[in-house]
């Protein structure tokens, strides 16, 4: 009997412990927005980088961008193979408000061009029809 109640409380204690720690749904929303963000990034993916943000920045990279001088400009930014490496930081949510941030560090990995530093910023995030989406429109660059 003693081995049993032993067993069950290892349970419900190891699960506690997962659920604490694995963070918010809202956070891990985040992450994966970024993380589809930069896989749009490197992939030279105009359409996939549009889903990944806001409204705003939707509609501003639609008017600025062919699928062709998007695939131009991170080349001419990070080199032909060059791409980045996100790390997602610390994330800070605003449920209220439906807006959260996220701090980035962005390393060029290959980069033959003028982007040879790391960079750390803060990204600004919207909830919008029920998902988080990058609003690089407001965010800013320590």
């Amino acid at each position: 009997m003693g081995a049993t109640a032993l067993i069950i409380a290892i349970i419900i204690g190891a699960t506690w412990y997962i659920l604490a720690n694995r963070g918010s749904d809202d956070e891990q929303q985040i992450r994966d927005v970024v993380a589809a963000e930069t896989t749009a990034l490197n992939n030279r993916d105009l359409a996939a980088l549009i889903g990944t943000r806001c409204s705003a920045d939707a509609l501003l990279l639609q008017q600025q961008f062919t699928a062709q001088t998007f695939a131009a400009e991170i080349d001419s930014t990070l080199g032909p193979s060059g791409r980045w490496k996100v790390t997602v930081g610390q994330v800070r949510i605003d449920a209220d408000a439906g807006t959260a941030t996220a701090e980035e560090t962005t390393v060029p990995i290959g980069s033959a061009s003028i982007v040879a530093q790391t960079i750390t910023d803060t990204a600004t995030l919207r909830k919008e029809s029920g998902g988080w989406k990058v609003c690089v429109s407001s965010s800013s660059v320590r």
